[in-house]
């Protein structure tokens, strides 16, 4: 690994590693700290993704461990932590249950853990066991690109590769509630005023007709989600908008799922392809082209603006991915390149 790497550096290579891969990752993690691992099959894991055992000769221990790489602001919740809890009762020998992100966790979920045996490791936490002596683990899994400090034999660059075409700059955010609610108190009451309204339709003693049953049931459900999922719930109704990268010209976000370039003369979303992340590597892009040349022209694919092709392969390349929509594999062939020599120059082009 790169000599100094800071801690950011660390947590956005983290969460560059190929979610299928960060299962390994983990489980190497694990062995490294004297644990014999084993990772699940995914067509038969029933949502355990690596088995840990470990034996001091005394006691034995075994743990069923979650791996989730997230980016920041995608904390792990409460419901999360109950879904993974019920892991444990698959395998009753099974002493734990361990859930390792990239990102965090909700306050809920971790006052949630601590009272059911559940082990929580956050991104914080995988950065320090990487500084304890581990570097090589995340030069295996997440070799730097485009422009880190690294031998010429850390990558192969004949094989395609999954890592992000562009580093993840993007704020941490949290959940902010509305004002009345950030009080437990007054979840409380305004938990303890719902369900009792839907105790009163559900008895109904004015027999008053139509779908009063179902309704008071809505308000019981309510009151349990204003009280025990706040943080969730208020998520949902009003999603926290993430920054990921600001530019003079206009900043690119993230909300509720959602990638926008968001500039002085309108927004542009991005959703052409199914993973987000893709979504966000392509936004970024856009506003470096923006910041570079001025709103890119919008062209069919098979034709490219002169002033693109003019101004090199690597402009080129940034302008068929970030507005044509096109796969970096896709570019490569077509441009006679490696996958991973078209990833290195988008990496490039944005730093």
């Amino acid at each position: 690994m790169s000599k100094g790497a800071t801690e950011d550096e660390i947590r956005r290579r983290l969460q560059n590693i190929d979610p299928y891969d960060f299962e390994y990752f983990v489980s190497d993690l694990w062995e490294s700290q004297g644990w014999e691992t084993e990772v699940s099959q995914a067509s038969n894991d029933m949502g355990v993704d690596i088995i840990g055992e470990k034996s001091d000769g005394l006691v034995d221990q075994k743990v069923a461990i979650q791996a989730k790489r997230y980016t920041d602001g995608n904390s792990i919740g409460r419901p999360d932590i109950q879904q993974y809890l019920s892991l444990r009762q698959q395998d009753s020998k099974t002493d734990a249950v361990v859930v390792v992100t990239t990102s965090s966790f909700a306050s809920t979920a971790e006052e949630y853990a601590s009272n059911h045996n559940v082990n929580l490791v956050d991104g914080d936490d995988l950065v320090e066991l990487i500084q304890e002596g581990r570097e090589h683990l995340l030069d295996e899994y997440a070799p730097v690109l485009g422009g880190g400090d690294t031998t010429d034999d850390t990558i192969d660059t004949n094989e395609p590769t999954s890592n992000q075409i562009v580093p993840d700059t993007r704020r941490d955010a949290e959940t902010e509630l509305p004002g009345p609610f950030n009080d437990e108190e007054n979840r409380r009451r305004a938990a303890i005023g719902s369900s009792a309204i839907g105790l009163f339709l559900i008895i109904n003693p004015t027999n008053i007709g139509g779908p009063i049953g179902s309704l008071g049931t809505i308000f019981l459900v309510l009151g349990a989600i204003v009280y025990f999922y706040p943080e969730e719930a208020w998520e949902k109704i009003s999603p926290t908008e993430v920054l990921i990268k600001e530019f003079r010209e206009g900043k690119v976000v993230e909300k509720g799922g959602t990638v926008k370039y968001k500039g002085d003369d309108g927004e542009k979303v991005f959703d052409n392809f199914e993973d987000n992340q893709r979504n966000t590597q392509q936004a970024v892009l856009y506003g470096e082209l923006v910041r570079q040349n001025g709103r890119p022209p919008e062209v069919e694919k098979g034709r490219l603006p002169t002033k693109i092709v003019s101004s090199g392969e690597t402009e080129t390349a940034a302008y068929r991915f970030a507005v044509q929509n096109e796969p970096p594999e896709e570019i490569a062939a077509d441009m006679d390149m490696s996958q991973q020599e078209i990833v290195n120059r988008l990496s490039g082009y944005t730093s």
